[in-house]
């Protein structure tokens, strides 16, 4: 899929897939947003989100959600907790 001479570096390449997983997550989300208010599927979306934005940033598992989206450069959403 990408080129091993002078293709995206290695934090580049992450947040591309990165970027695929989140298209993959989301896809037809305004069909299912009305299951989104219920949290056993928020925080099924959410782990998902979590181990790429840890992969990203490659943090360890210790690390907080937030601040492995914030490092990932993954926007972080509204959460109501």
């Amino acid at each position: 899929m990408m080129p091993n001479i002078k293709g995206p570096g290695q934090f580049n390449k992450r947040k591309i897939w990165g970027g695929v997983v989140d298209s993959i997550v989301l896809y037809a989300a305004p069909i299912w947003a009305g299951a989104m208010k219920i949290e056993r599927h928020r925080k099924r979306v959410e782990r998902v989100q979590r181990k790429v934005a840890l992969r990203i940033a490659k943090a360890y598992r210790t690390v907080s959600t937030e601040a492995a989206q914030v490092v990932a450069g993954i926007p972080i959403g509204n959460r109501k907790r």
